[in-house]
């Protein structure tokens, strides 16, 4: 069960990054 939830996080985190790493070029190309 614990591993279920660590998975969601870790998951959750991923797409924070790449959201970063998004946001990151966008302003980098403006």
């Amino acid at each position: 069960m614990p591993n279920g939830i660590e998975d969601e996080i870790e998951n959750e985190g991923g797409d924070h990054r790449e959201i970063s790493v998004a946001e990151f070029f966008e302003k980098n190309y403006n």
